[in-house]
């Protein structure tokens, strides 16, 4: 659980919340003895990142990326591995991390839960977490949702964070968020790593409309064609699908038909957008905007009645999952148009199911 060329003090194995309060008090005096100014304040957290994870082999992979977000956010953070059908028992693992940046440190709380407890962790969480700062709750790989969207759960969280592209079926998952949203409405302020990927994306396409030749275009689209990577449309796809469609406030029938569809793709991730195509049609004159991902690359090409009105291309941000969570936390706590884009992302791949 230690992040390569950090500082780490740890205390392992502390038996109950009052031991894990105070072996972090201990860590925090060693750590200012080991600086040799004991007089002196350790900066220590602006923020709680709870980590949940349902498999312990992704502990130590969160663990490893809270410590890299806690260089921008500093932080109080709780790993947590929780199995039900695991024999009862709470072990835990604490640390206090040096980030590299002064003396700011991460606090690093791994806890393993088995049994009736792991269904309650809201009960053992509260106590550990700092009070008056703000609390977010990192759902890492692809966990059971229940629990996050509990009631207790949206009140204690400042943010949700996940990513529905890793769900083996992203348009059952997005379509749960999206009753999840119609259930707690402006109360459950929830972040997407997919929303996150398909960000160049959708700036291009903004962009691809912005021009004179092109800006009347944009309200005379038949047809969408996304393809995204892999056996089966991705999050990422049906995401910026729903984001078109709420943003130019297509009807749910009867609007410009909507393809979402999926390649085996070189050089691609499994889930990452591939190509967008648009089609524009009024009178006898069509337009045509193709976005298609070429290497590291996202290449723009626009079209009016078969004329070269221009092309450009820009770089595919090489973000890792660190730096995708760490960008949605410095963003505004509640995205309206990513509730609007889930909405609609659960439309459109509701009526592409069999």
């Amino acid at each position: 659980m230690t992040a390569s060329g950090s500082a780490v003090q740890r205390h392992a194995h502390a038996s109950g919340l009052h031991a894990l309060s105070s072996a972090l008090a201990n860590l925090h005096r060693d750590a200012l003895r080991a600086s040799g100014d004991e007089e002196a304040q350790v900066r220590l957290s602006v923020v709680n990142i709870v980590a949940a994870c349902n498999d312990a082999t992704l502990a130590t992979h969160a663990a490893d990326t809270v410590v890299g977000i806690a260089a921008r956010h500093p932080a109080r953070a709780l790993v947590i591995v929780g199995d039900p059908t695991a024999p009862l028992h709470i072990e835990s693992d604490i640390s206090l991390v040096e980030t590299g940046v002064g003396r700011q440190y991460v606090e690093l709380i791994r806890l393993e839960i088995g049994g009736e407890p792991a269904y309650h962790l809201s009960s053992i969480v509260m106590p550990l977490l700092i009070p008056d700062i703000p609390l977010h709750l990192w759902l890492v790989g692809a966990p059971p949702l229940t629990q996050a969207f509990r009631a207790d759960a949206v009140a204690m969280c400042d943010r949700v964070i996940l990513d529905t592209g890793a769900y083996d079926d992203a348009a059952e998952t997005l379509q749960m968020i999206a009753r999840e949203f119609d259930v707690h409405g402006a109360s459950l302020s929830l972040n997407d790593i997919a929303w996150q990927r398909t960000r160049p994306w959708r700036e291009a396409v903004a962009i691809a409309f912005d021009g004179p030749d092109v800006r009347p275009w944009l309200h005379r689209v038949v047809g969408v064609e996304i393809v995204s990577a892999g056996a089966t449309p991705s999050a990422d796809a049906w995401l910026l699908a729903g984001w078109l469609a709420s943003r130019l406030t297509w009807p749910a029938s009867g609007g410009p038909a909507i393809g979402v569809s999926s390649i085996p793709a070189a050089g691609a991730s499994v889930g990452d957008l591939v190509a967008v195509r648009i089609r524009c049609e009024h009178a006898r004159h069509s337009a045509r905007v193709r976005l298609e991902r070429r290497g590291a690359s996202l290449v723009t090409s626009i079209h009016i009645d078969d004329g070269v009105v221009a092309t450009g291309t820009a770089a595919l941000p090489a973000w890792d999952e660190g730096q995708l969570i760490a960008r949605l936390m410095s963003e505004a706590t509640r995205d309206a148009l990513y509730s609007q884009a889930v909405a609609r992302a659960a439309q459109l791949s509701a009526q592409h199911q069999p």
